[in-house]
């Protein structure tokens, strides 16, 4: 009996010891977080792509998310305008972002997905399909 009781401990603790990384969302969920990233200005804080830590490209840029779906990124007297939408991607928050620019802003030009936020941060990562690198993209807010 012992047996059995340790068994089932551990099957329980392995279970409920899963941390899921990615932001589950309904049509609520999608709504709120465009109204949280269209307040404020926002950098990007970290660049993964393919592997290589490509941050510096994005550094000293401001982001500015408008609710009608455009986005300018400034440094200086640099712009570069953009398009972002959000939307749901088997139940996860999807954040699309289009940019015509070439560079890190093309390579920032992908489907997103909202693995972790905050009240001051966004995590976003990318897959392509049949691919195992992973790409990420993070935002704090100005």
């Amino acid at each position: 009996m012992k047996h059995v009781f340790f068994f089932l401990t551990a099957i329980i603790m392995v279970f409920s010891s899963c941390k899921k990384d990615t932001v589950s969302s309904d049509s609520s969920d999608v709504t709120a977080f465009k109204a949280h990233i269209a307040v404020n200005s926002w950098r990007a804080s970290y660049f993964l792509q393919n592997g290589v830590d490509s941050t510096n490209s994005l550094t000293g840029y401001s982001f500015i998310f408008n609710t009608n779906g455009t986005v300018t990124a400034t440094k200086n007297s640099i712009r570069v305008d953009g398009t972002w939408s959000a939307g749901t991607d088997d139940s996860k928050i999807k954040f699309t972002l289009l940019f015509s620019a070439a560079g890190a802003f093309s390579e920032s030009s992908e489907d997103w997905l909202v693995f972790q936020q905050s009240e001051t941060s966004i995590r976003l990562q990318h897959v392509s399909k049949g691919s195992t690198i992973v790409d990420l993209l993070n935002f704090e807010r100005n």
